[in-house]
């Protein structure tokens, strides 16, 4: 990416094909000048972020207090979103929602509190889901996404103000450089 004055930073992929390829990864990634971060999959090679078997990637990135942006991966070769570019119309938003549910149910930001895990798309359903994740959760699930940064990329408007609301946020993210909600 270029920006008017030059490469504009942007998160670098990790790829996940084995569990000690990440770390080595995300060290080469944050060598480079340009690179504001590392993007990662709700899941990566057949494990979900949770996993045990991702854990050294979650203790690396927490070790350099590193940018990790969690983004789907449309996964059209999954049961229901298969065909009629359902993993994108559908399944990306699911896929969005389980990036910022699986870590919070899990623990994950309690036992690596250093990266900046940021969740894309508001979260995908969430901002819709937000009175039932905090009904169901006794409020635990929102004070949970609270320790995430959100972006604000949504083709929906509407979901903003909820998606505001459902991560704390306390400052209009118009201001920031990155519109993110934290």
């Amino acid at each position: 990416m270029r920006g008017a004055s030059g490469p504009v930073p942007g998160p670098r992929r990790a790829p996940a094909a084995t569990p000690g390829q990440p770390p080595a990864e995300i060290a080469r990634v944050a060598g480079v000048a340009t690179a504001a971060g590392s993007t990662i999959g709700r899941s990566a090679a057949g494990h979900q972020l949770d996993d045990p078997v991702l854990h050294p990637v979650l203790a690396e990135l927490d070790r350099r207090r590193a940018v990790a942006f969690l983004h789907p991966a449309g996964q059209e070769d999954t049961g229901w979103p298969a065909g009629h570019n359902l993993a994108w119309l559908a399944g990306a938003p699911s896929e969005d929602t389980a990036a910022a549910l699986r870590p919070v149910l899990a623990g994950v930001p309690a036992r690596h509190p250093g990266p900046r895990l940021i969740v894309p798309h508001p979260g995908g359903t969430i901002p819709l889901l937000a009175a039932r994740v905090t009904r169901k959760s006794a409020g635990e699930i929102p004070e949970g996404l609270r320790g995430l940064y959100h972006d604000t990329v949504s083709g929906s408007p509407e979901a903003l103000p909820s998606a505001r609301r459902i991560s704390g946020a306390g400052q209009d993210p118009a201001r920031h450089r990155l519109p993110l909600l934290r």
